[in-house]
């Protein structure tokens, strides 16, 4: 009796175990270890596998259901397959688990359908990074939905391709490239360095293997290992030292680029044999910490790069395991792991989303594939004396070629949605809300430009205002926070695009200034027009070179841009790059020399080549240790009426030159007194027909290119009330305003010119600023004033310029502040007089060399002991091919920069001459081509005060 008791009481034991083990498993609900998003496309099947979503060690005790107005629940699993016409569409699922005591879990999720839209002229990248299961099973099937889908560019890059077709004997699908290799984690890619079995070939002497073993390096094994590569493709051995290089990674797999796509599938290797009691702290220091830093260093070279963690599978049944590990590890125990982890990767991706990275994604794949059929099996015996055969899985995580296709449908499908479709987020501000996106916009020659923008309200459309510029760091902007800037446009009902153009910020490609704006400007255009809020509405916005990015393409007219609002800039690049054949190297030259190619470190710079060096033709050999085709022809024509000026040769910019006539929407310009571009801006106005004037308006202010006071004005006549850009209240908005409601826009009438006018302190409106009808001539005096010019001293830095270099309005130096610079000072003005239009000076000439210049600026003093500056030019005695005889009398002629200002009785006016100026390259004082001179003269040059006069233009009094 008692030896019954004794032999049941085991049973009982294991009674108890089983009941406490099963109360166990019951007070932790199951849940579904799922993202909120699910990823579909045409024509691929979507899964969602119960048994690999729940998180319950038992899946087989709950009964699954899912209510959706799509696909089909199936006992193990959820599929659709879209058609195409379900293209884009958006579907909610609900997933339901239940148990004998009612609802375990539910968890509501959106399947995102790609559109069916593509670019087959777009080359799009995917790099992809992961251990064995990357190197063998799904990167070709990636590849042929992604191209079958239209994407014909697509095109995945890395250090190696797959060799499946090796191992099993299958025919390859396709050409994926990839970064697979066996065993790796996060943490390798980061920290790996062995060598090959071919590198090991190369290692010279033991000196040299023992120097490898001091930079931290594992030698591989001999001939009889497998051959793959063993060292990370990110980690080279860099001045002794081991170094993690992506952009050199990118050099050796993308020419140099980063992806488009970065693709990290990783997390079984070591996560799955983890122990209860240690699993948190494992995921944490080996995986999570990991794949942050790997994240982050890839992040830093491709900032521009949507980056997908792909969420592990769970591996499938013990048969599998038991016949892999032994014991040693298990299916229930790699289940709980494999979800944890996966609850890991999602809440890293949250984290980057929440720092602001919203181009780090989470790829659902871990529940894509069938945890049974998608994985290798055998027929075996049952048992050994078992007459009958069996099928038993035999390998636990690398799946099938067929279950590795649903990895790669899982994968593809992600891809699809975000080549398919513009992603727009959305946050909240002042009890509303701001939208916005950013994405790289392709170009036609493949070359992907940063764009992004403010949007309206989902489904609202609206006009969109059009910004390119490249005066922007090489960073990522901080979008969302830009775009709340822009609330008051939406609510305006205006959308924004910026760009930044080719080679500049986060841009590909080289920037050479001009070149390629006109491509790029209306490629950018044509990405507008598809945009789901595009209303058949565009409008451009831009000062100086962002004005100029338009104004590239605007002699196409197109019917779809609606208006523009371009200030501070002129269209003819002869006046941008010359004045009177003298290369202006303070404006356009350094500001050509900084952009330039600006983000290719590489490039040679030699700061100690400026262009007052001879000759000038040789500039960008010297400077670039190359040619540059764009600089080198306008070096080489500095005659206005050369044909090259009307060639499509580079750096002609003829098809800026008719913008403006050849263009039919209502255009408001600006400039300023002082601006750079003064009198090409005027003459734009002047030259424009009656007809197109008469839905155009110009805005002329008081001061420089920025249309801002001169801080060193400040206090003095030189500071002008109400005369700023800011002060006229005409932004951009209120132009297209008028435009789109058909109404007049205040402060700037169409067919109008509103211009400031200096020590009057007024604002005036009329149809053009003309020349006063009444001429006034100033005598320079008596006598002559003889002095020397030496090309190859440091030329004269007179402060500002008068309205066709930088430097704007500026208090002067003395009179005859060098000793090669003659001043003229004139008597006082004897009434007040209102200056209209353009001023000229001629001067009576003279010099001991066949040919030279002579450099002049007018200067006012208002009655405060200092002298400003009113407006400057410089000319040639051989100007336009004249002749010249040395040391014979000629006289010269120089026609200022268009202006308005008041003269009060008492005034003084002054002029300056000498033969150059800093702002421009020297001249030779040889006749001919002035960039070909070698051998510079010195002149002795003359000016004769009684045949010199200056002409002044003004109203009546």
């Amino acid at each position: 009796m008692s030896a019954m008791k004794n032999r049941k009481l085991p049973m009982v034991l294991v009674s108890v175990c089983v009941a406490a083990w099963a109360a166990s498993v019951c007070a932790k609900r199951p849940e579904f270890v799922m993202y909120d998003k699910l990823y579909a496309a045409p024509g691929v099947e979507c899964n969602v596998y119960f048994a690999s979503a729940l998180d319950s060690v038992r899946p087989e005790i709950y009964a699954f259901e899912v209510r959706a107005r799509v696909g089909q629940c199936e006992n193990e699993r959820w599929t659709w397959t879209p058609k195409l016409e379900d293209a884009g569409r958006r579907e909610s699922i609900v997933l339901n688990a239940w148990s004998d005591e009612g609802l375990a879990c539910s968890r509501t999720v959106t399947v995102h359908v790609a559109s069916v839209k593509a670019n087959p002229s777009r080359r799009v990248t995917c790099a992809l990074l992961g251990d064995s299961l990357t190197n063998s099973r799904y990167q070709d099937r990636i590849l042929n939905v992604v191209r079958e889908a239209g994407w014909s560019g697509y095109t995945p890059v890395g250090s190696r391709s797959g060799y499946s077709a090796e191992k099993v004997g299958v025919k390859r699908e396709g050409e994926a490239a990839h970064d697979g290799y066996g065993g790796y984690t996060p943490n390798a890619f980061l920290t790996q360095y062995k060598l090959s079995v071919e590198e090991l070939d190369n290692i010279q002497s033991e000196q040299e293997r023992e120097q490898l073993k001091g930079f931290g390096v594992k030698l591989g094994p001999g001939p009889g290992w497998r051959k793959d590569l063993l060292k990370s493709p990110l980690v080279r051995i860099r001045d002794g030292k081991k170094v993690v290089d992506v952009q050199g990674w990118f050099d050796r797999i993308n020419d140099g680029a980063p992806p488009d796509y970065i693709l990290i599938y990783l997390g079984c290797n070591g996560t799955c044999s983890q122990r209860d009691a240690n699993l948190a702290e494992y995921c944490e220091k080996s995986q999570v910490a990991p794949m942050r830093d790997l994240v982050k260093t890839l992040r830093a070279a491709a900032p521009m790069a949507k980056i997908c963690l792909g969420t592990c599978t769970t591996g499938t049944d013990q048969d599998a395991f038991g016949k892999g590990y032994g014991c040693s590890i298990t299916a229930v125990q790699c289940h709980k792991n494999m979800h944890y982890l996966n609850k890991c990767w999602m809440a890293l991706v949250k984290e980057f989303n929440d720092a602001g990275d919203v181009n780090v994604f989470i790829v659902p794949v871990g529940h894509a594939i069938d945890p049974i059929r998608g994985y290798p099996a055998q027929e075996v015996k049952p048992f050994v004396h078992s007459n009958e055969k069996i099928m038993r899985r035999n390998n636990a995580v690398h799946p099938t070629q067929e279950g590795g296709k649903q990895l790669g449908d899982a994968f593809a499908a992600w891809l699809l949605c975000n080549l398919s479709e513009l992603d727009v987020h959305e946050e909240a501000v002042d009890g509303g809300s701001v939208r916005w996106f950013e994405e790289m916009v392709p170009m036609p020659d493949g070359t992907a430009l940063y764009t992004y923008g403010s949007a309206p309200a989902k489904g609202v459309k609206c006009p969109i205002v059009v910004r390119r510029t490249p005066y922007v760091a090489e960073k990522r902007v901080e979008v969302a926070k830009w775009a709340k800037q822009q609330k008051d446009a939406l609510a305006r009902g205006y959308a924004y695009v910026v760009q930044h153009c080719r080679g500049c910020g986060m841009s590909g490609g080289n920037w050479v200034p001009y070149e390629s704006e006109r491509t790029d400007g209306l490629a950018l255009l044509e990405y507008i027009r598809k945009l789901p809020w595009y209303n058949g509405e565009i409008f451009l916005e831009g000062g100086s070179y962002l004005a100029s990015v338009h104004w590239s393409y605007l002699d196409t007219n197109p019917s779809d841009v609606k208006g523009a609002f371009l200030t501070v800039q002129e269209v003819d690049r002869y006046n941008v790059c010359y004045r009177n054949g003298f290369f202006k190297a303070g404006l356009h030259g350094g500001w050509y020399v900084r952009g330039y190619w600006k983000k290719d470190k590489s490039l040679q710079r030699d700061n100690s080549v400026t262009f007052a060096q001879f000759p000038l033709c040789e500039f960008s050999k010297r400077y670039w240790g190359r040619p540059d085709p764009a600089l080198d022809n306008v070096l080489a024509h500095p005659v206005r009426s050369d044909p090259y000026w009307q060639s499509v040769q580079p750096g002609s910019g003829v098809q800026y030159r008719n913008a403006l006539l050849k263009s039919t929407m209502p255009i408001l310009l600006k400039t300023g007194f002082y601006d750079i571009y003064t009198e090409g801006v005027c003459d734009m106005w002047r030259e424009v027909p009656a007809g197109r004037r008469a839905n155009c308006a110009l805005i002329i202010d008081a001061y420089d290119h920025s249309g801002r006071p001169n801080a060193k004005m400040a206090g003095t006549p030189g500071e002008f009330p109400g005369g700023s850009r800011a002060d006229e209240h005409v932004e951009a908005l209120d132009w297209f305003d008028s435009i789109r409601k058909g109404r007049p826009c205040e402060g700037a009438g169409r067919g109008r010119t509103r211009y400031y006018a200096l020590w009057e302190n007024e604002w005036h409106d009329e149809p053009s600023l003309e020349d006063g009808p009444r001429t006034m001539r100033f005598a320079l005096g008596a006598g002559a004033r003889t002095y020397t010019y030496d090309p190859k001293r440091p030329l004269p830095e007179f402060p500002g310029s008068g309205g066709i270099c930088f430097g704007g309005m500026q208090v002067q130096p003395e009179p005859d502040f060098r000793d090669d610079v003659a001043s003229f000072v004139l008597q006082p003005v004897e009434e007040r007089i209102d200056v209209r239009g353009r001023m000229s000076l001629e001067l009576e000439v003279a010099s001991d060399c066949e040919d030279t210049c002579f450099y002049a600026r007018v200067d006012v003093q208002k009655g405060d002991g200092r002298w400003y500056l009113l407006r400057d030019d410089i000319v040639s005695l051989c100007l336009d091919g004249r002749r010249y005889e040395p040391g014979t009398r000629t006289r010269v002629a120089f026609r200022f920069a268009d202006h308005a200002f008041r003269l009060e009785k008492g005034d003084r006016l002054r002029i300056d001459v000498s033969s150059g100026n800093s702002h421009f390259a020297p001249h030779g004082n040889v006749k001919g081509l002035q960039s070909m001179v070698r051998e510079p003269k010195v002149a002795r040059n003359t000016v004769f005060a009684e045949g010199s006069t200056l002409t002044l233009h003004a109203l009546p009094r």
